[in-house]
C-alpha cells in the first residue's frame, strides 16, 4: 500500500475534523486531537521533503535516496520539525 504524505496528512486532519462534528465527548475527542497532532506533524514534514528529503531524516548527513525513497527509515521527531529550516 502506498499513502502519499500530503493525502495522509489531509486524511488525519479530515478525521479529526469529522471527530469534533456537534458535541463530541470521550473517545470521538481523544482522536480528534490525536489526529490533529498527527497531521500538523505529517504535514509539516512533507513541506520538509519538498524543500530537502534530507531534512525529514534525524540526521540529515546520513540521508539515503534509496532509503528514503522506500520509506526505510525512522523520521525526525515532531519536536525537530519546527527547528528546520524550510
Amino acid at each position: 500500500m502506498h499513502f502519499p504524505v500530503v493525502i495522509n496528512g489531509l486524511d488525519y486532519l479530515h478525521s479529526s475534523v469529522s471527530s469534533l462534528a456537534g458535541e463530541p465527548e470521550g473517545r470521538a475527542l481523544k482522536y480528534a486531537v490525536l489526529h490533529l497532532q498527527f497531521a500538523a506533524e505529517t504535514l509539516f514534514k512533507a513541506r520538509l521533503e519538498l524543500h530537502d528529503p534530507a531534512l525529514v531524516w534525524p540526521n540529515p548527513a546520513k540521508f539515503d535516496a534509496r532509503k528514503h525513497r522506500l520509506g526505510e527509515f525512522y523520521s525526525v521527531k515532531p519536536e525537530r520539525v519546527l527547528e528546520r529550516p524550510a
